[in-house]
C-alpha cells in the first residue's frame, strides 16, 4: 500500500499519494461533488499555469482527452 496523507481543504478531501521512490512523481488527489466543481478547478488550474507562463515570458501548451468533463473548462 502506498503512504497517503490527507490534505482536507475547503474544497473537498485530497490525498497526496507518494511512492517514495526518487524516479517517480507524486499526485494530489481532490475529490469534487460534481462534474461542474472539476471543471472549474480545472480551469482554474490551467490559468493560473498559464498566466505564470506568460510572466515567465515562456508559453504553455495544453491538451486534454476523454469525456465531455473538459468542455466546461
Amino acid at each position: 500500500m502506498l503512504p497517503v496523507d490527507t490534505l482536507g481543504d475547503s474544497i473537498g478531501p485530497r490525498a497526496r499519494i507518494s511512492t517514495g521512490r526518487p524516479d517517480t512523481v507524486d499526485h494530489d488527489l481532490e475529490v469534487f461533488p460534481d462534474p461542474a466543481a472539476v471543471a472549474a478547478r480545472a480551469a482554474g488550474y490551467v490559468a493560473g499555469l498559464a498566466r505564470a507562463a506568460v510572466a515567465a515570458g515562456s508559453r504553455l501548451s495544453f491538451a486534454v482527452s476523454g469525456g465531455q468533463t473538459p468542455w466546461a473548462m
